[in-house]
């Protein structure tokens, strides 16, 4: 058997676990709280699923599973230009606040399930998209692919898109917070502000602008990246681009 690495194919013995992982890995999905969802999404419920996990976790194959007549939003598609992935990390903000935009216009036309495909790694991350379900009257859900390989960094690194290696994936997977339910990222007090942000001016116009960081996304945004990961630069580019994707 052979199992794609970066930039190359190499040979897997089929009794190795990984092997088996990889023959079998669309039953992973199968979980009782995925197939909940795929009998919602039969329904015709409005349905926000918040996708979350590391690079290489499943979470676009999940997304890609679950997308139905839906939409799968994710950062990672403001880089590619004419088919091709071309980071920038300066074009982070705008990136992000993009994906929220064009996620909010599509709940705003009853378009469902809309998937929100990052990898979301702590709750703040995740608030605007809940908010903007709840303002919508969409049912949240946050969903993670229950892959066995979704915690384990050198799997991980083997088989995520965008070859982030095996130590950047330890960095993220020690800021990864466990156990995140709506109530830990949603309350009433933080719905009055994202309603008025809603109601007035566009994203599109603060992207133009190129002000700071406000409301949708969490005001320690770029503070939390750079003690994790260091200043945003040139040198840290490759750590940014797959924080989110």
């Amino acid at each position: 058997m052979k199992s794609r690495g970066r930039n190359k194919f190499v040979d897997i013995p089929a009794d190795t676990p990984m092997a088996s992982q990889t023959r079998t890995s669309i039953c992973y999905y199968n979980t009782e709280e995925v197939e909940k969802v795929f009998q919602k999404i039969k329904m015709g419920c409005r349905l926000l699923i918040v996708l979350r996990g590391l690079p290489g976790s499943g979470k676009s194959t999940l997304a890609k599973k679950l997308k139905s007549s839906g939409v799968v939003c994710s950062t990672d598609d403001y880089f590619y230009k004419n088919g091709k992935y071309l980071f920038d990390v300066s074009l982070l903000k705008s990136a992000h606040l993009w994906n929220q935009e064009r996620t909010r216009d599509l709940v705003s036309k009853n378009v469902t399930p809309v998937i929100i495909d990052n990898t979301n790694t702590k709750a703040w991350e995740m608030l605007p998209y809940v908010k903007m379900g709840k303002d919508f009257d969409y049912e949240v859900i946050i969903l993670e692919p229950d892959t066995p390989w979704k915690f384990q960094p050198q799997e991980l690194a083997i088989r995520n898109k965008h070859n982030v290696c095996k130590e950047k994936i330890e960095k993220m997977l020690a800021q990864y917070e466990h156990n995140i339910t709506l109530d830990s990222i949603y309350t009433p007090s933080e719905n009055k502000t994202y309603s008025e942000n809603a109601s007035g001016a566009s994203l599109s116009s603060r992207i133009k602008e190129e002000t700071s960081f406000k409301l949708p996304l969490h005001q320690n945004f770029m503070k939390d990246l750079e003690e994790g990961f260091g200043p945003l630069n040139g040198k840290n580019a490759e750590i940014y681009s797959c924080l989110f994707f």
